[in-house]
């Protein structure tokens, strides 16, 4: 079917399509206009009602970071982890620490938790990143030459180093300006040692100032220098101050002696150490700070309760961090909230006299709404720590000339897009952009900081890389017709090894010990991978891209029962396969395909093997897009599978297709960012003479794929040996040199050995029988060069 895409304007008036167009001498056609484009927008959104498929993986659509998840975990599960941790960096500089604090928000799209469980995505980039670290030389990626520009960043938190890694990286002389004595700013002071070892992260810190990072410690904006005088020094400045300050939480006797607010508790228990945790603690709040502290007040020794306003599932905190806390020995109430705290008779907090919660209706959030009940029990504490929020530390503005603008909630007002705040050279970042967020989330901003100060400088932030194209099945993974995975083996996933509850007593230690080689290897495999191997090679993306496609989801439901999905599979009109993976080298997902029947014909007229039809009605006609896709049975039954079928994996039907439904099975090309040389070559296998074009990586120096080369002798095509057989060349059994059996065994040998070996042996026969004792047997699959030296050899 064709896709009305190649529309043109021609002068007779209207429209016609240019595959269908008759050429003429003199013919006159518009190809672009707005009447086109519209057209075309057009046809793409009709695709798009039934391209039930993903560009990219949805892990890494759900990563703040864009991290190519599925790229790197192939990696692993290959035993590469230096590919690995190059393709983490190019989007995340900081995988030692953010693989072990992120709150991992690509498990909860991990498509393999509809099969069994979710991959360890979060550990495996941990272990890629401990492996680089323990490598003899960990990877540094090249330093472009200098650029002659200074800038400020303001904050050495995740967002601040990240904005600063990559502005090095650019050629850029780079300034971190940090408030506290170490570096390292919420990842320091506010991530437990049990979560994130210090002497790992001052080991990340390093890498990443091996650029020329440099950061200058006690530094604080506002004090020791203002906002302007860095405006006018450097070239850009980056805000990266974070959100330090505490939300005091106001009810009566807040303010007594014991009471600490969640962020300065953690902060004073790494520094001064001047809070006294006693013997029995609440904490107020249900975030992972809050988390953090009742973690950090069992490891004091203290008897410690979590106090939480509504249930466990509306807690914002990630659901592994509430795990480990009760398995640690954390106490909860939830449905409870503080009424009034109690002194004793020197003024220090005795006790909370609790209100017990009602869930009313859902608020702005989304959660369900707490009301009280009138319902009060008292409770004996000695330490009451609250932690429900923070807020970005705004002191550095007053007095200052410059101002920046701020929303309602205290926070910089900058562009999302570029993180200008709309004030001259000025940027900010991370939770002074956000409010109170995620270190991962911190370190997107900061990738995009550092390419919008790049074109700020260096051209026009109008410039800024525009998002592609994104098909998607659906728009979440509860969305997803589980139907699909039914048969993919479940493979359980890998638990990473911890200290037991009782070594985690009184103990920072790091919980989680890491994975051993074997084990992250076999995790990694698990992966479906589930982006598409063309998505940086595909023309359907591209034109969405350009005309500016939709994607309707129309036919999505909440799910809450199976009765639901059997309403929703008699409805939708979207059609969805199973991936086939049954032979050996090429993969083949409809769910990708278009109906454009470029694969028909490559086999049917070009390589003549009549595997792929449409099934056709029973007037022998094909079934009309989109209610049809190619088969490998006969053109009246289509369920048959490619592994079954009568197909020789000649891959003509590969070369064709223009949307990655047709894939070699062995070129994992998703997120393909290198840029592959072509050599035309000959095919060595045989003697026909076949040209093709080879795709070589000249950094690793392998060939990643082959296509058949415009040749008389071949037109394009090849058979299954020249287009998937060329892995012999870097196989590690393939023989480099001559072997001699010597005294019963094999031993390597020189060429000069090994010829002068087989010259005396035929020089001895035709010496002892004569010159018609020795006969050539040759083959077709030896080239032509090979079979013409070898006859004029036997001839002489």
């Amino acid at each position: 079917m064709p896709c009305d895409l190649c529309v043109v304007e021609v002068e007779s008036g209207g429209t016609k399509r240019a595959c269908e167009l008759e050429v003429y001498r003199g013919l006159n056609v518009v190809t672009q206009s707005e009447q086109l484009s519209e057209h075309r927008r057009k046809a793409l959104n009709r695709i798009m009602t039934d391209h039930y498929a993903d560009c990219e993986a949805p892990c890494k659509t759900a990563c703040p970071a864009g991290v190519d998840i599925q790229s790197y975990l192939y990696h692993i599960a290959q035993n590469d982890h230096q590919k690995a941790i190059e393709v983490i960096k190019r989007t995340l500089p900081m995988p030692l620490s953010i693989g072990r604090v992120c709150p991992a928000f690509c498990e909860s799209e991990c498509r393999r938790s509809l099969v069994d469980e979710p991959i360890a995505i979060r550990q495996l980039k941990r272990h890629a990143a401990d492996a680089d670290l323990s490598a003899h030389e960990a990877y540094v990626p090249e330093k472009k030459s200098s650029k002659g520009l200074n800038i400020a960043v303001v904050g050495s938190g995740p967002g601040g180093l990240t904005a600063g890694y990559y502005l090095s990286n650019e050629g850029y002389d780079v300034t971190v300006f940090e408030s506290m004595p170490k570096v390292g700013g919420w990842l320091r002071y506010g991530i437990p040692e049990y979560r994130l070892p210090k002497d790992i992260l001052d080991k990340e810190i390093e890498l990443m100032c091996r650029n020329g990072m440099q950061v200058r410690t006690n530094q604080k904006l506002g004090v020791d220098f203002t906002l302007s005088q860095l405006s006018e020094e450097y070239d850009a400045v980056c805000l990266a101050v974070g959100a330090s300050q505490a939300v005091e939480m106001h009810y009566t006797g807040s303010d007594l002696e014991g009471c600490y607010l969640g962020v300065d508790y953690l902060k004073d228990y790494v520094t001064e150490q001047n809070y006294v945790t006693g013997q029995k603690v609440a904490v107020i709040g249900g975030g992972n700070t809050a988390i953090d502290c009742a973690r950090t007040a069992r490891r004091a020794g203290a008897d410690t309760t979590l106090i939480y306003r509504r249930t466990r599932d509306e807690m914002p905190a990630e659901d592994y961090e509430i795990v480990e806390a009760e398995h640690e020995g954390v106490k909860f109430h939830f449905l409870t909230n503080p009424a009034e705290n109690l002194a004793d008779e020197t003024g220090r907090v005795s006790a909370i006299r609790l209100e017990r919660m009602a869930l009313g209706d859902p608020d702005a959030s989304g959660r369900r709404s707490p009301k009280p009940t009138g319902e009060f029990f008292t409770e004996e504490f000695d330490t009451v720590i609250a932690a429900v929020s923070q807020k970005p530390d705004l002191s550095f503005l007053e007095g200052e000339d410059l101002s920046i603008p701020l929303t309602r909630w205290n926070t910089s007002d900058a562009d999302e897009k570029t993180m200008h705040t709309g004030t001259g050279n000025i940027f900010s970042i991370g939770d002074f952009r956000r409010g109170p967020a995620t270190a991962v989330e911190a370190v997107g901003d900061g990738r995009v900081a550092a390419k919008a100060i790049d074109l700020f400088l260096n051209g026009d932030m109008a410039d800024m890389p525009k998002a592609a194209f994104n098909s998607r099945k659906e728009k979440k993974l509860s969305q997803v017709d589980p139907l699909h995975f039914e048969n993919i083996q479940k493979v359980a996933r890998s638990i990473m090894p911890e200290l037991t509850p009782a070594q985690r007593e009184q103990s920072f230690a790091e919980v989680e010990l890491g994975f051993d080689n074997e084990e992250a290897m076999k995790e990694a495999a698990r992966c479906l991978e589930c982006g598409c191997q063309a998505n940086t090679d595909c023309a359907l993306r591209d034109y969405s891209t350009e005309y500016e496609a939709e994607q309707s989801f129309d036919f999505s439901l909440q799910i809450k029962s199976h009765q639901d999905w059997l309403d929703l599979r008699a409805k939708d009109l979207r059609h969805k396969y199973e991936v086939d993976r049954s032979s050996e080298f090429i993969e083949f997902d409809a769910n990708r395909c278009i109906s454009c029947g470029q694969c028909i014909q490559a086999c049917r007229d070009k390589a003549v093997h009549g595997v792929l039809n449409f099934v056709c009605d029973k007037q022998g006609r094909p079934a009309l897009r989109p209610d049809d896709r190619p088969h490998f049975g006969s053109n009246k039954n289509g369920l048959t599978l490619m592994g079954d079928s009568n197909c020789v994996q000649c891959g003509a039907c590969v070369q064709v297709c223009p949307t990655g439904a047709m894939v070699d099975s062995r070129d994992r090309s998703q997120g393909r960012t290198e840029d592959l040389k072509a050599v035309d070559t000959i095919c060595t296998y045989c003697g026909v003479g076949c040209k093709l074009t080879m795709f070589v990586d000249e950094a690793t120096n392998t060939i990643r794929y082959v296509k058949g080369g415009d040749s008389p002798v071949n037109q394009g095509m090849l058979c299954v040996k020249g287009r998937f057989g060329f892995d012999f060349i870097g196989s590690e059994e393939r023989l480099t040199t001559p072997l001699i059996r010597k005294d019963g065994w094999l031993q390597p040998a020189s060429w000069e050995e090994a010829i002068q070996l087989v010259a005396s042996k035929f020089s001895g026969i035709k010496q002892d029988f004569g010159s018609n004792a020795l006969a050539g047997f040759s083959s077709a699959k030896t080239t032509n060069e090979d079979n013409y030296a070898f006859q004029k050899f036997v001839r002489r």
